[in-house]
């Protein structure tokens, strides 16, 4: 069987027949303008007449049928989706229409009963519905952020309409057939990426850095991140030189399976104040790493700066070779701390004033997300172990 795609994405398949239940790996299925849109992942996506679905991934073209895709009889309905790989995570670029397809029963099942005809168009013209209603949100959702992009100061307002418009949507789905099920997960993802790749105007925000913890016990010190997300330090760590305690929780590059970026690619600005004895008792650093094939990895400074000292510009380079980056609090040994605070800021070259430190600003999406847990009666006001990396890509 071989599906055609064309530059619109509507597909159209040589021929209906699947093949016949509990087959495997006897058939295959090849593809052609898969690369009418620009993505690195291609699959496609099966939903049987009991309403559940199976993903399979297309590779060099191509689908081998296995007996996971050949698990019951009926009609099968089958849509192909084009993807890009951020972050890992998939963002749909592109969908095809829905097909049609058929397994048929072999002679050991017991295959369920075709619906009739009557009752396949009335779930296709529901399905139908459904899915335009959900484009019809998606298009809206996007036209909202614009809106909220210029407007900041009216998001209650906005944000209160949009959650009023996705329950009737909800509500909607809930009456329509279990296939539609499936369209509104699809819908939820995509209203949530379209919230999280405008830039989540980052270039507004005064302070983009909130640590990861909330305390830690590090050789004699405590380090205690405050509800400003200051960070208070007490004790003394015995010796001389410096330590460097990890503000982005826990990271190895000699061993962590997946890179980790605190900091999306971009350009910041680093300055630190503090009520020290001496300035240079307490800084900050941006380090990145690479990790080599054998094991090894190599550490590069970014930037350094010591409390109260002049703000520094740095940059995270889009590349390849040190995947690794993370934000270190150094503090000097043999030093009694007593209560002493660095507040540390990491913001945008476009936004706040120089040399002036300011508390925390949350990103667009972690207001909306309270807003939604305040509306479920659910908000907690905990510190978010959300890392400072929400926005994926920021244009200076």
């Amino acid at each position: 069987m071989t599906i055609t795609l064309n530059a619109d994405y509507f597909a159209v398949c040589d021929e209906k027949l699947l093949g016949y239940c509990g087959e495997k790996d006897a058939r295959k299925m090849s593809f052609t303008g898969l690369d009418n849109v620009e993505a690195d992942r291609y699959s496609i996506i099966f939903t049987y007449p009991d309403g559940a679905s199976f993903e399979s991934e297309i590779s060099d073209g191509e689908i081998t049928l296995s007996n996971a895709v050949m698990r019951m009889s009926g009609v099968i309905l089958a849509q192909v989706i084009a993807c890009i790989t951020r972050d890992d995570q998939y963002i749909v670029v592109k969908k095809s229409n829905i097909i049609q397809l058929e397994i048929k029963p072999s002679l050991d099942e017991k295959s369920p009963p075709f619906p009739s005809v009557d009752d396949s168009l009335r779930v296709l013209d529901e399905i139908h519905g459904t899915a335009d209603l959900l484009a019809s949100l998606s298009d809206l959702l996007n036209d909202r952020q614009e809106h909220l992009d210029g407007e900041i100061s009216q998001i209650d307002s906005a944000q209160q309409e949009l959650m009023t418009q996705f329950g009737q949507c909800i509500e909607s789905i809930n009456d329509s057939v279990d296939t539609a099920a499936e369209y509104a997960s699809i819908a939820t993802e995509n209203a949530d990426q379209i919230f999280r790749n405008k830039n989540d105007m980052g270039a507004d925000r005064a302070n983009i850095f909130k640590p990861k913890f909330t305390e830690k016990e590090y050789y004699g010190l405590t380090v205690t991140v405050n509800d400003d997300t200051t960070v208070t330090i007490n004790g003394m760590k015995p010796g001389s030189g410096y330590d460097e305690i990890s503000l982005c929780g826990e990271l190895n590059p000699l061993i962590d399976p997946v890179p980790k970026k605190h900091l999306a690619d971009g350009n910041y600005i680093l300055y630190v104040e503090g009520d020290f004895d001496n300035d240079n008792d307490c800084g900050v650093s941006v380090m990145k790493y690479n990790r080599f094939p054998d094991g090894g990895f190599v550490q590069e400074g970014i930037a350094h700066r010591w409390a109260n000292q002049s703000q520094q510009a740095f940059t995270i380079a889009r590349d390849q070779e040190c995947p690794y980056n993370c934000i270190y609090l150094y503090v000097k040994q043999g030093v009694q701390f007593n209560n002493k605070t660095a507040k540390i800021s990491i913001r945008y070259p476009s936004s706040g004033s120089a040399d002036t430190w300011q508390p925390y600003s949350p990103t667009l999406q972690e207001q909306i997300d309270q807003l939604k847990e305040q509306l479920s009666g659910g908000y907690n006001e905990t510190q978010s172990d959300t890392i400072t990396d929400e926005v994926t890509e920021v244009t200076q």
